[in-house]
């Protein structure tokens, strides 16, 4: 298999995992915000920077420039009393961490914990050791006041920044478990979808086609943090593709690949980005594409066909066989799990950047869009034999159903070994 093939099948992969792990992710993102979990872990970590101390905390969340950001009165945490540990030592008391975050704030800007912080330190209303940590900050900034409050945010950024772990794990382990939950009662096997893509070029042409025009819709919430985020994807131009030679020898290398990416980001760098459309809604993001992958037959859910492929190792004879074929029906699963586990903006940036690969590596073929223009000049071409189309997004002919699994000339038949 070529390269470019790889690739495509590569495409391919990713926009599954994307509509996948979009509304896996949506769903992450509406557990936290019902428990508030943000606001829990930002209470933590200020717990943590107070060294513990309950009354420090309370004032510093009754203060007015911090209790107005929430309403209500703030409640205390519960204690845990004293008690034996595990291996039999003693463990003292302390604040048990909330399990809902109520009526707490998620976010408290940097200046204004230090502008309390440093109240709350003057008045004496912190322990010991918070003071010897204030201290320690206005002896290294020369005791001037504006150094000592830029060292208490940047304490805080710090603190927040191990925050900001604690939501990353508790929420990778989350997409972790609905993964494998969603990859098996859906059955999203990865193996049996790139075998597929592998032995199907009209199927994978079609899915690179989809993926195209989904990269360039980013939905909902997923716009807002792709546009504002640091490694954005640049707008690519058609002056902007650096084409490739391949003639030669009909392959293309990885370094002419990665050589032609490099000029094309560069290029694409310095083009300037139109005023972006409206983000779609998620929902109606995934019920689009997924239903244009569908008319391309892709091995997805527990239909006849895709329950043929998914198993079709097991039809084989011998325990060999039989233990290959459910080691990769394992595997599958795993693979599409930890696919999601990575979260919709990733798959979304990785979705691009392979497309703007590709770009460079055939730059020759013409987007759906283009070829409909071209279509109104050029001579009607004869449309493909009845029983080995498959078709292409926007069309939805009844021959692009999938098939029963006898792989003819349609990739259908999963190669085990």
């Amino acid at each position: 298999m070529l390269i470019t093939d790889t690739l495509d099948v590569g495409i391919g992969l990713a926009l599954v995992y994307l509509l996948v792990s979009l509304i896996m992710t949506s769903l992450s993102e509406a557990i936290e915000a019902f428990f508030k979990k943000r606001a829990v872990d930002l209470e933590r970590a200020i717990a943590e920077m107070l060294q513990g101390d309950a009354s420090a905390l309370n004032a510093f969340y009754d203060h007015p420039l911090i209790s107005a950001l929430f309403p209500g009165d703030y409640k205390e945490r519960k204690q845990v009393p004293a008690g034996k540990d595990l291996l039999g030592g003693d463990k003292e008391a302390h604040a048990a961490s909330r399990w809902r975050g109520r009526n707490l704030p998620s976010y408290i800007p940097r200046d204004l914990f230090s502008a309390v912080l440093a109240e709350l330190h003057e008045k004496g209303q912190v322990n010991d050791r918070i003071q010897q940590a204030i201290g320690t900050i206005s002896r290294a900034s020369g005791f001037d006041p504006a150094a000592t409050r830029k060292g208490i945010e940047n304490w805080y950024d710090n603190a927040m920044d191990r925050a900001a772990g604690w939501y990353k794990r508790r929420t990778q382990g989350r997409l972790l478990w609905m993964g494998l939950f969603v990859a098996v009662i859906a059955n999203v096997n990865s193996v049996t979808i790139a075998n597929y893509l592998a032995h199907a070029p009209e199927a994978r042409k079609a899915a690179v086609q989809i993926a195209t025009d989904a990269s360039a819709h980013a939905p909902g919430w997923l716009a807002t943090d792709t546009r504002q985020g640091a490694e954005a994807l640049p707008v690519v131009t058609e002056a902007a593709v650096t084409p490739i030679d391949n003639s030669a020898d009909g392959n293309v290398t990885a370094d002419t690949v990665a050589t032609a990416a490099g000029n094309s980001q560069s290029a694409a760098t310095a083009a300037p980005a139109a005023e972006p459309p409206a983000a779609p809604d998620p929902v109606a993001y995934y019920r689009d594409y997924s239903t244009q992958l569908e008319k391309i037959g892709l091995p997805i859910g527990w239909s006849d066909p895709a329950k043929k492929q998914t198993l079709a190792g097991f039809y084989h004879v011998g325990p060999a066989r039989w233990l290959l074929a459910a080691f990769l029906l394992v595997a599958g699963y795993l693979t599409t799990a930890l696919a999601i586990m990575l979260g919709a903006p990733f798959w979304f940036d990785l979705l691009g950047r392979l497309i703007v690969i590709r770009s460079t590596v055939k730059p020759n073929e013409k987007s759906p869009d283009e070829a409909s223009k071209d279509a109104h000049g050029d001579a009607a071409k004869p449309a493909p034999a009845a029983g080995g189309a498959i078709s292409a997004p926007g069309f939805a002919p009844d021959s692009a159903t999938p098939g029963d699994g006898s792989g003819e000339g349609r990739g259908e038949q999963l190669i085990y070994g």
